[in-house]
């Protein structure tokens, strides 16, 4: 008999160490709540940031090769302009001066 009560002593010990463990988990659950979703929230953020700069970097790139193809075709055009200003220059220059002249 002496067996049993001590067995439903230890039961009940241990019944109460289990209840305050879960209530001091119950306690705590909150906060660690709260830590993880910032965890959370701080690694989304910089998973994000990442991802922006990643796309501006492609965005810078593909701009900058854009500009760079604009400038190429801006430059033939430019050189274009004046080969065919050299090339027609005394013709035009004739022309106006006949215009000025009236003598068409």
């Amino acid at each position: 008999m002496n067996n049993i009560i001590m067995g439903l002593l230890y039961i009940e010990e241990q019944a109460g160490q289990n209840e305050a463990a879960a209530e001091e988990e119950k306690e705590n659950l909150p906060r660690r709540i709260e830590e993880a979703r910032q965890k959370l929230t701080e690694h989304a953020n910089s998973e994000t940031g990442e991802r922006v700069a990643a796309f501006q970097n492609a965005t810078q790139k593909e701009a900058g090769k854009q500009i760079d193809e604009i400038n190429r075709r801006t430059q033939r055009q430019i050189k274009n302009i004046e080969k065919q200003f050299s090339e027609k220059n005394k013709q035009w220059e004739n022309e106006i001066y006949d215009l000025v002249l009236g003598e068409r």
